[in-house]
């Protein structure tokens, strides 16, 4: 299972009490039989509210695609390589 965190989301909710990783966690915790789900949490560049300050939201804030499609190739390079990896495992976005 591949998490892949929206353009806006902050650093702070991957160290929270309810972290951005949490739903992930609840399927590795709750797979059948135990240990056959494997959760990734894909954050593989920046993203506007991950930028250091200042961003400018107006421009280049979470309503521009332009952070996401920058981050595709490199999210496709790491779900290629899992696959060259293990080629029969199954996986979900």
């Amino acid at each position: 299972m591949f998490v892949v965190p929206g353009t806006n989301a902050s650093i702070s909710k991957f160290t929270s009490d309810n972290p951005t990783t949490g739903f992930a966690n609840w399927q590795v915790e709750r797979s059948v039989p135990p240990g056959s789900v494997l959760a990734f949490t894909v954050l593989t560049g920046p993203m506007p509210y991950l930028t250091p300050d200042p961003v400018d939201f107006w421009s280049n804030g979470p309503q521009n695609n332009a952070f996401a499609t920058a981050r595709a190739p490199e999210y496709a390079a790491f779900q290629k390589g899992l696959t060259a990896s293990l080629p029969d495992l199954p996986t979900v976005s």
